[in-house]
């Protein structure tokens, strides 16, 4: 998840000429999801395949929103003798 969103945000500096770009990131039940959204230029339709983009591809959903770019990226966790738990929880969230 860490690379995913690392990737997405460093693709909207180098490429989307955007001047707002929000990461979240959000543990609910068995899953957690990531998303980054810019406000830039979104992805062009003939677009190169750089390895970034494909990296992030084979692990996230990218879309192009029409006013910038959303990366989203949900994955398991609580799985392979990991425990999830409200020491897991971000401050100020609902376990």
């Amino acid at each position: 998840m860490y690379r995913i969103a690392a990737e997405a945000l460093n693709n909207t500096v180098r490429h989307a000429h955007a001047d707002r770009a929000e990461a979240t990131v959000v543990l609910a039940g068995e899953a957690v999801t990531v998303e980054v959204r810019d406000n830039g230029d979104g992805i062009p339709a003939e677009r190169g395949e750089g390895v970034g983009l494909c990296s992030m591809a084979e692990r996230a959903e990218l879309v192009d929103t029409g006013a910038g770019t959303l990366v989203r990226a949900v994955m398991p966790c609580g799985q392979a003798g990991t425990q999830v738990g409200p020491g897991d929880q971000a401050p100020g969230t609902d376990p």
